[in-house]
């Protein structure tokens, strides 16, 4: 009785010790009345073409997302800091935080977004993400960056 009791400890020990651990500090507090689309970049450009889809998928973009009206939202990256460390090893250690209008994806091909520019964007040191609690308000950077 007493060596199943050792192994349920042992298994339930490393039954937690082995989860998957995701940094999910970072939130997207989209508070407007407009679905939007989000890049987040270590690169402070946006580039058309195969690179970004709206599903999700990028080569080259660590975060693309469609975000409903009025949610909230927490972004996952895996291990315990990655934020900071996506961060950290971006260009010049800002975060690159691109926001286009869910409508203008629907209405325009994304090389004539890039080229005319038909979205916002914003940078975040680590120092401003903390400042801000690492929520990122829609509504707010919406203003800043008109």
């Amino acid at each position: 009785m007493r060596k199943i009791k050792i192994c349920c400890v042992i298994l339930i020990f490393t039954a937690f010790a082995c989860r998957e651990v995701y940094d999910t500090r970072l939130k997207v507090n989209n508070n407007t009345n407009e679905s939007i689309f989000v890049a987040i970049s270590k690169d402070s450009l946006i580039e058309h073409a195969q690179q970004i889809s709206y599903d999700g998928t990028s080569e080259k973009y660590n975060f693309t997302r469609d975000f409903t009206k009025q949610t909230l939202s927490e972004l996952e990256l895996y291990g315990s800091d990655a934020w900071p460390r996506f961060v950290k090893s971006s260009l010049n250690e800002q975060m690159y935080f691109f926001v286009i209008d869910s409508t203008v994806i629907q209405h325009n091909k994304w090389e004539i977004i890039c080229r005319k520019k038909l979205y916002s964007k914003s940078k975040f040191s680590l120092t401003s993400l903390n400042r801000i609690n690492w929520t990122v308000d829609i509504d707010s950077l919406l203003h800043e960056t008109k």
